[in-house]
């Protein structure tokens, strides 16, 4: 029988005007187990240091080595499967109100940093946040111990700038992961550029750029997953959000057009009479909400 999940208070580690602690700890496999689970009232950064076993987050079970990094939400329930006697680990415990305007401006195509929102899911986006440590992502965290134990002067805004730093590197880190899976991982991040920037102008090129690899190859790799090419997705996109609006505002259909990514009124037109067999005007008669 499972025992109670037990929650760590943020009070145990850190103060209201400075929420933000780090330290290097030894876990035992007397004390973190199956049997024993846990959940945090801040957010928590883990770093492997030594030892191998597996990390459970709301039953999802996912290796663990040296230089494993993770990222954990306080809604998860955590605890650890040890295959050697011992992990040795550095925590790093914060909540992001001591970070708000920096996160507040970052750009974020991958919604890394929705794990801060108020409705996250973070079984649906572990890849995001289970990475390895490079040794750039090292050397940050061991500068941090030793600010945040050293305490120098003006040590708190440097460690809120590093801690800024930590979450960037990271969400490369989660990107270059999502993206190591080629094919069904360049059509999931496509997918997901396109969901977001639909109204857009979008830039084949600049995409493939960014991922690395041709045009040419990239619409390959997108009708091999999809069945069908990236043109093809976009117009969907934004006849879907096009039909939405018809159906539920009062805006003009060139408005529309539009604002949902379109430039030229009579193509819209005929796009979208050859996808819902209705022109704009006779589907808003029919569906309309006013």
């Amino acid at each position: 029988m499972k025992e109670k999940i037990r929650i760590y208070k943020r009070s145990s580690f850190f103060s209201d005007d400075f929420p933000f602690s780090i330290r290097h700890v030894v876990n035992r496999t007397e004390d973190f187990n199956e049997s024993k689970r846990f959940q945090r009232e801040f957010w928590k950064i883990t770093h492997i240091i030594c030892g191998e076993g597996e990390l459970l987050l709301n039953e999802v079970r996912r290796p663990l080595r040296p230089g494993s990094l993770f990222l954990i939400h306080p809604g998860a329930v955590t605890t650890y499967s040890m295959s050697t006697p011992s992990l040795e680990l550095c925590n790093l415990l914060f909540d992001p109100a001591l970070i708000e305007h920096e996160l507040a401006a970052l750009k974020d195509d991958f919604h890394f940093f929705a794990i801060f929102s108020g409705t996250f899911s973070q079984n649906e986006n572990l890849p995001l946040y289970l990475l390895d440590a490079d040794h750039e992502i090292v050397m940050l965290l061991r500068s941090m111990e030793k600010e945040y134990e050293e305490r120098p002067l003006n040590y708190r805004p440097l460690l809120k700038l590093k801690l800024v730093e930590l979450l960037i590197l990271m969400l490369r880190g989660g990107v270059r992961k999502m993206r190591a899976h080629r094919a069904a991982g360049i059509a999931e991040y496509v997918d997901q550029l396109l969901e977001r920037h639909f109204p857009e102008e979008f830039h084949l090129e600049e995409t493939a750029a960014n991922i690395g690899i041709s045009k040419s190859h990239l619409c390959r790799l997108y009708r091999a997953q999809t069945g069908r090419s990236i043109v093809e997705r976009l117009k969907e996109l934004r006849l879907s959000a096009a039909a939405g609006e018809l159906r539920s505002s009062r805006s003009s259909i060139s408005e529309i057009c539009y604002r949902c990514g379109f430039n030229d009124l009579s193509y819209f037109y005929r796009a979208f009479r050859s996808r819902y067999a209705d022109n704009p005007g006779t589907y808003r008669k029919k569906y309309g909400q006013f």
